[in-house]
């Protein structure tokens, strides 16, 4: 049997309050080899092989979104394993600097979540608490 590894990266995107949530299309579920019930996501994606976390980042969000950001500190690197598959995300805090997200095939919508709104939503406790600590990562950035 065969075994594959791979490296995704992930950007928690905030833009003043708010924080960038994408939708996950049926397609982009059911092709997924790790979470095909999951259907909130943050940008980002495979890196190609010789391709710095960055730069992947970088062009994975706007392949997905079309927005410009400014990568951040990493706030979690993560292993997924379920045999056959290792993946490995690092997830970035992100800086929306421009751009109107337009969606590529991968999400089906998209929301800007102020900050008060997450606790009450219906996102993940994992994505509550990767977005909370991105916030706090940025506060403490400024000071």
């Amino acid at each position: 049997m065969q075994h594959h590894f791979s490296v995704a990266v992930k950007a928690v995107v905030l833009r003043g309050n708010c924080v960038l949530v994408l939708r996950r299309s049926q397609q982009e579920m059911q092709g997924s080899y790790i979470n095909k019930h999951q259907k909130w996501d943050f940008p980002g994606g495979g890196l190609h092989f010789f391709e710095h976390t960055k730069e992947g980042l970088l062009r994975e969000i706007y392949e997905e979104t079309r927005i410009r950001v400014q990568i951040g500190m990493p706030l979690s690197v993560y292993d997924v394993i379920r045999h056959p598959v290792h993946l490995c995300i690092v997830t970035y805090l992100a800086e929306w600097r421009e751009g109107k997200v337009c969606l590529s095939k991968e999400h089906d919508g998209f929301y800007w979540l102020h900050r008060e709104e997450i606790p009450k939503s219906t996102l993940p406790q994992w994505m509550k608490r990767m977005i909370e600590k991105a916030f706090v990562q940025r506060e403490y950035n400024k000071t």
